[in-house]
């Protein structure tokens, strides 16, 4: 598998078995496995940098990822680790996450997002106790 950076006019007199535009996970993903089954793959990007939602931006001392940024149930052999598994050779490592996951932080007061779900739940709804049915409506579309 060939690393390249940047287009090059070369690029489209080649022949390629798959061209992939976008190098998100689904993009990257599919490349990885087209490429290890003897594919010759090119990915396309507009972006100046590759891993689309799986970045974080820096700007004037303020850091927000624009995606994924927390990936649960890898501790367990799930479809999504065996996937992950299998697209980086088994060398992503995976560290467990504080139960305290994630704060939301407003000029006049913070939410923390606790594991595990019912946790979770428990803290939105102390936090938010005249909304505790539309809360159990939403948790349910999620499921």
């Amino acid at each position: 598998m060939k690393k390249w950076s940047g287009w090059r006019t070369e690029y489209a007199n080649e022949k390629y078995d798959a061209i992939i535009i976008g190098s998100g996970m689904s993009g990257l993903t599919a490349g990885v496995l087209l490429a290890r089954h003897g594919k010759k793959v090119l990915i396309l990007e507009k972006h100046f940098k590759v891993g689309g939602y799986t970045h974080a931006f820096t700007r004037e001392n303020y850091e927000w990822d624009v995606g994924i940024h927390y990936i649960g149930a890898v501790h367990k052999k799930t479809f999504v680790r065996r996937l992950f598994d299998k697209i980086t050779n088994d060398n992503l490592h995976w560290n467990k996450m504080s139960d305290n996951y994630d704060r939301m932080i407003f000029p006049d007061k913070s939410y923390d997002f606790i594991a595990p779900k019912e946790q979770f739940i428990d803290s939105m709804k102390s936090s938010f106790p005249s909304e505790c049915h539309v809360i159990d409506q939403y948790m349910n579309i999620l499921d």
